[in-house]
């Protein structure tokens, strides 16, 4: 509020279309929490913003758990989308963007996945000792649970222009198989979730980040594993490997062209919150929005670069907006380039490129590669500068 009235403090913004609030109650008699009125709300705890639809306004996805042992809601759902109308006003748009499918069951999902369902995972649960603080909660089948999703991470993983993500499943469970999916902007608008054969994404955890690794202009995907965060028992040394997964190009994505870019000539403080639009050259056809910030998923560091899928354009205009008000254009700048703006210069250079990876291969869209080969020796070369 210190711009528009040159006092600093705080007010709950209501009345958006994104801003929900509704309470629960303990019930003596159901002996659990149940919904205080007639008001509910999602209570997503996991918030994530990017344009998906490249009209230049940032849309919202919120997601979570659902076990109502420790994450009690009064909307039983696990994730849900807002598309951004502008003037800071959003729609909850989940079921036009398909994105409904992120509420399945485990049974929904291992069917999706072709995978066997054992008796046990049919069975109910026994209550264990956790159930002390909500004893009314009714035994439920493994199946019936759905995925606890801790972390979405929006990256343009085809080079088609339009945002992609990856949800990832935190749930650390014996008798569950948790997993990252990959879910692809079809490009109207709404998204379609790839099996594990399309994705190469074949395990999960509790955080990733989405950057190109190795600078061939396909965005890669580190996973974060920190099993004891959820669930500190009984996790298998599996469930601790962090885990790098290349992007092989596969799917028409090495076809297409994409644009990287990074920024000198300014302090990382003053850099942080910068929108970067890409246009095609001299007309007003946006290609994408990107922002600047140091955390754009959970417990994670973001590099404070962008990369921008471009499809068919082989040179696009870019135009900078900075927090201070400056706004720096470039025209025709050449794509299937890592390049660097300088924002006190205003000019733009090309960064060195990597030696070729020998460990790429065609397989799936995404091939893991084990973090024991991340040794510095085996790392591509990069052009490094003191920043």
């Amino acid at each position: 509020m210190l711009a528009e009235t040159d006092e600093f403090r705080f007010e709950k913004s209501v009345g958006n279309g994104l801003a929900k609030e509704a309470r629960l109650t303990y019930d003596v008699q159901k002996r659990r929490y149940v919904p205080a009125g007639d008001n509910v709300a999602p209570g997503l705890a996991y918030l994530f913003f990017g344009d998906v639809n490249n009209d230049g306004l940032y849309d919202a996805i919120a997601v979570d758990g659902t076990d109502a042992l420790f994450t009690p809601k009064t909307q039983d759902v696990s994730a849900c989308f807002w598309k951004n109308e502008g003037q800071f006003r959003f729609s909850e748009a989940t079921q036009e963007a398909t994105l409904n499918t992120l509420n399945r069951s485990y049974g929904k999902w291992y069917r999706f996945f072709n995978q066997q369902i054992t008796p046990r995972q049919k069975n109910p649960l026994p209550l264990g000792r956790m159930n002390k603080s909500q004893p009314g909660l009714p035994a439920t089948p493994p199946m019936d649970f759905r995925p606890y999703w801790g972390d979405l991470v929006f990256a343009d993983f085809n080079n088609d222009t339009h945002l992609d993500f990856v949800v990832l499943d935190r749930r650390e469970a014996k008798l569950l198989e948790p997993r990252s999916i990959l879910y692809m902007n079809r490009g109207n608008g709404a998204f379609a979730p790839k099996p594990t054969t399309f994705s190469g994404l074949d395990d999960t955890g509790i955080a990733g980040e989405a950057v190109d690794l190795n600078n061939d202009g396909l965005v890669d995907m580190f996973i974060s594993g920190d099993p004891d965060n959820t669930a500190p028992e009984g996790n298998s040394d599996q469930r601790y490997e962090d885990k790098v997964y290349l992007n092989t190009g596969t799917h028409g994505a090495r076809d297409n062209h994409w644009l990287r870019l990074r920024f000198s000539g300014i302090s990382h403080a003053r850099l942080l919150g910068t929108r970067i639009e890409i246009f095609e050259p001299g007309t007003e056809a946006r290609l994408g929005t990107r922002g600047i910030y140091a955390e754009q998923s959970y417990k994670s560091g973001s590099p404070l670069e962008a990369h921008f899928g471009l499809a068919n354009a082989s040179q696009v205009d870019v135009t900078v907006h900075l927090l201070d008000g400056r706004i720096i254009r470039l025209e025709c700048v050449k794509a299937d380039r890592f390049v660097e703006i300088n924002i006190e210069k205003e000019t733009v250079r090309e960064v060195g490129q990597p030696k070729s990876d020998p460990r790429e291969r065609q397989l799936k869209g995404m091939e893991l590669l084990h973090t024991s080969d991340l040794l510095l020796d085996n790392l591509p070369d990069y052009e490094l500068e003191p920043r």
